[in-house]
């Protein structure tokens, strides 16, 4: 072999290898853990939230240069946190309203015990017997409470009614008094609660 051929393999062999070391490089940067400048992640992204709850990120004890790996930035977060007294409140009153009301099959059973008893209030009013008569009014006024389809046709009638109050303080009040019995039924009846329908949106 010429001392030119020489020449000429061994600058392919150091080519080969060049592309050897640098695709070798380009492997092993895809298995480095991501990590972050400052509060900037180096590929676009969102911190995790959640986790261990430690605050402090380990430091690149090699490089000094200030970089903290993105597995470590662990956010502590709790649901509850986030909350303001004034959601919590209304939270809370919208759950004392939806256990008020019954639904489903428990309100399907009680409409049905309502009617029969119903039934058995005009046998005993036609047997003139008063203290059962007494007793099932009261049941039968229990069971109302917890249908909110009677409620909110009774609060519009009651509304409608009080319009012939002279007294306007006792008007207002009264008015009042069933429009918030009417805005409860209101809430839990799945005829008012289309949701994702946005009329002129």
């Amino acid at each position: 072999m010429t001392p030119k051929a020489s020449a000429a393999s061994a600058a392919r062999l150091a080519t080969h290898i060049f592309l050897l070391v640098v695709m070798l490089h380009q492997t092993n940067a895809f298995h480095q853990p991501r990590t972050t400048i400052g509060r900037h992640s180096s590929r676009l992204g969102i911190l995790p939230l959640g986790g261990s709850g430690r605050g402090d990120a380990r430091k690149d004890e090699d490089s000094g240069n200030g970089i903290y790996y993105e597995d470590e930035l662990k956010i502590p977060f709790s649901p509850d946190a986030q909350i303001c007294p004034l959601r919590q409140s209304r939270m809370a009153r919208e759950e004392a309203i939806r256990n008020r009301f019954a639904s489903g099959q428990e309100l399907a059973d009680l409409r049905e015990d309502r009617h029969n008893l119903q039934e058995n209030l005009r046998w005993s009013q036609a047997a003139g017997d008063i203290r059962r008569v007494r007793d099932l009014k009261t049941t039968i006024k229990k069971l109302e409470e917890k249908d909110p389809d009677f409620v909110y046709a009774n609060a519009v009638r009651e509304i409608t009614k009080a319009d012939a109050i002279s007294d306007p303080k006792k008007r207002d009040f009264v008015k009042q008094t069933w429009q918030n019995e009417k805005d409860m039924a209101r809430f839990v009846l799945q005829r008012f609660r289309l949701e994702g329908i946005w009329v002129g949106k």
